[in-house]
Order: structure tokens, then C-alpha cells, then sequence
């Protein structure tokens, strides 16, 4: 897989960018998601890709308008592509023929090796805004480098997406389409995600709308994606993402994700993708004194969602149960590395806490920048 230091050409897409490029795996190894935004409608939304800068293949876009009372208007296309060559390096660009035309800048991502020999280098956080972006430089860098595969953003965008009539999510889009445009950025739901899938002047609609992962299933995507929960396979890892927040606000999807999991969980491979990591928003541990779920004995996130007496759908014993490794969260907008713990005990490995440890790793990642803190 090609990862030096991209062509001095490419890099002119190291500033923020009206399109809001960003990337995300297909549902097959061999598709890669391209998504970004107009103005307004267009008649022929295109993504055009090749091996070279000089592309070659054009690919029409699905389209869906996004919009808020007294607030921002604007139109989300969407494009597939594939079939590509896992590991391949492909240059593309976005916009739309006609008299009007324009294009954005030639870009490039990799398609997603299929390999288990492939260790990939991923960039994980959470809770990250527009104000106090003070990781932004150092991501774009990151992303430049070449030396980076994809990334894991923890729930929390921009705070909020909906905040302004739209116009915060917007500028926040705009801020990232330089990491996101290079880098598969995938994504789950936080706190600040809150609403409804179809409520207009809610951050989950904007979520909902603005990203696509693999998978099947929610409110917006049917069979063609979630974005709520879903997982992937990346090199020896089996990677699974979900929403803390169905333990809290968002409780129409609880049942539904707890079956996903389960049923996930149990089919993994284990000779195949030997390592299983799941990312969700808020912790089940945590040392902050903030009075926040994860610093309760029996979180909800951890324990199970309350209700007359007893504990339902519990992802601590869960995840013990199919022996998953480590566990990325956020929320707490601090770094911090657990022991390997289960039922509040430390159950390290006997040739080291980190060697075959009896238990999953928990990292917290949520010092990304935002306007808190």
C-alpha cells in the first residue's frame, strides 16, 4: 500500500473546503463512500476516479437536501465507488457539468487493503468542535503525512451541528474536508448528537444526514448503510461501532443495537481478525470527577438501561463474554488509559497487564478541542 509523503499537487487540499469531502468504507472492500456538499441543487452531480490524476471514470450521485428553519439550505451527494483494488492508491474529484460547472480539487484516498497481513495506523478521537479546534492543524498534517489509514472520530461533532441555523455543522464539515477527504472518517454518535432522524433543527438529522457508514438499517439509509451502528474488518481487527446515547435520549434503537451486537460479536472470526474493538461516545469507566455516567459503580452504559428494579441490556457483560480487546470511548474530554477491568476489578495479563489480559482495554480519547473545554 502507497503511504509516503503525498504529491506536493495534492496538497493543495490542506484547507478548509466549501465541498465537505469525506470519505467512509463501503459496505465491500472493494467500495469506498465519497460525500460533499453544494450550494444548492445541481443537474449532474458527478465523482470522477482513475489510477491517475488523469481519472477516467465518472460516477452520478444520489442527492438529498439538507435544511433547517431559518437556517442553512443546502444539498448532500453521495456517490459509491467501485469496483477498486483494496490497497490501491485512486485520485479523485467532485462537482458537476453544465454551463455552471465546477469541480473541486484532485485528491487521493487508498482503498481498504484485504488483508489481515495490513496493521493500520488510525487517528482516534472525540468531542471536537469549531471553536478550540486545537487538534485541527496537527490532523491535517496527519492526514498529508500519508502515514495514516483511516479515522475514528468518538461521537461529539462541532458542537452542535444544528447550532446557528446549521451554519456551526457547516463550518465544521468545511474544517475537516482536508482529513476527510483523504482518510475514510468513521464516525459515531455522541451526547451532542442529539433529536431525531428527521427533525430539521436537530444535530442527529444533520449526523444522519451528513455521513454514511457500512452497514444495514437505520431510519435514513435502509439497506444501504447505519450510521447509528455497524462494523468493519481493517487489517487483524474487527472494528464495531455503536451509540452510548440509546442508554440515554436516543432509546429507539436500543433493543434493535443490542440484537446487532450480539449477533456481531458471536460471528466474529477470531482467526481472521483476531483483535475485536468497539467505539462508542460515553464510558463505562473513567476517573474524572464530574458526576458523568461513567463515574457512577453501576453506569448505565456498562450495567445496563434502568427500569422498574432491574438492568437491561448490559454491554459490559456482553463484551466479556466475546472477549473483546479494547473499547474506544470519549465524552470525557480528557485522555486516559484503563487496566483491563471487568465488573469494576483489574484483571491483567499474566505475562504483563496488556498480555493476554482477562478482560477488554478501555481508552478514553476525548481531547480533541471543542468550545467546553
Amino acid at each position: 500500500m502507497a503511504r509516503a509523503l503525498l504529491p506536493a499537487l495534492l496538497l493543495g487540499a490542506a484547507t478548509a473546503s466549501s465541498w465537505q469531502r469525506h470519505l467512509s468504507y463501503g459496505q465491500t472492500f472493494d467500495t469506498m463512500v465519497v460525500m460533499w456538499v453544494t450550494p444548492e441543487e445541481v443537474e449532474k452531480p458527478l465523482c470522477d476516479f482513475g489510477l491517475t490524476q488523469a481519472l477516467g471514470t465518472s460516477v452520478a450521485a444520489s442527492s438529498t437536501k439538507i435544511w433547517q428553519l431559518k437556517g442553512i439550505s443546502e444539498v448532500s451527494h453521495s456517490c459509491e465507488l467501485g469496483p477498486l483494488v483494496p490497497g490501491q492508491r485512486y485520485y479523485y474529484k467532485v462537482g458537476y457539468d453544465g454551463p455552471a460547472g465546477r469541480w473541486s480539487d484532485t485528491t487521493s484516498f487508498v482503498a481498504r487493503p484485504n488483508t489481515t497481513d495490513w496493521t493500520p495506523t488510525i487517528l482516534v478521537y472525540g468531542d471536537f468542535g469549531v471553536d478550540n479546534d486545537v487538534s485541527l492543524s496537527r490532523l491535517v498534517a496527519e492526514a498529508a503525512s500519508g502515514t495514516n489509514d483511516f479515522v475514528l472520530h468518538v461521537g461529539d461533532f462541532a458542537y452542535d451541528m444544528v447550532s446557528d441555523g446549521g451554519k456551526v455543522g457547516r463550518a465544521f464539515m468545511e474544517s475537516i474536508d482536508p482529513v476527510a477527504s483523504m482518510l475514510p472518517y468513521m464516525t459515531c454518535i455522541g451526547n451532542h448528537e442529539g433529536g431525531t432522524d428527521f427533525d430539521h433543527d436537530s444535530s442527529l438529522y444533520h449526523y444522519m444526514h451528513r455521513f454514511w457508514m457500512p452497514g444495514h438499517g437505520d431510519l435514513v439509509r435502509g439497506s444501504k448503510g447505519n450510521s447509528v451502528y455497524y462494523s468493519f474488518d481493517a487489517g487483524p481487527a474487527h472494528i464495531v461501532a455503536f451509540s452510548s446515547e440509546v442508554y440515554f435520549w436516543q432509546r429507539w434503537d436500543l433493543a434493535q443495537q443490542f440484537a446487532f451486537l450480539e449477533r456481531d460479536l458471536a460471528a466474529v472470526d477470531r482467526k481472521r481478525t483476531p483483535w475485536v474493538i468497539t467505539m462508542a461516545h460515553r464510558p463505562m469507566y473513567c476517573s474524572n470527577a464530574d458526576n458523568d455516567d461513567c463515574t457512577k459503580e453501576a453506569s448505565n452504559v456498562r450495567t445496563g438501561f434502568p427500569m422498574l428494579g432491574k438492568r437491561f441490556f448490559p454491554l459490559e457483560e456482553l463484551f466479556y463474554k466475546y472477549g473483546v480487546d479494547l473499547a474506544f470511548w470519549a465524552h470525557e474530554h480528557s485522555y486516559e488509559r484503563l487496566w483491563p477491568v471487568f465488573n469494576n476489578r483489574v484483571m491483567n495479563g499474566t505475562g504483563g497487564a496488556y498480555i493476554n489480559p482477562a478482560a477488554p482495554v478501555h481508552i478514553v480519547a476525548g481531547a480533541a478541542g471543542c468550545r467546553e473545554q
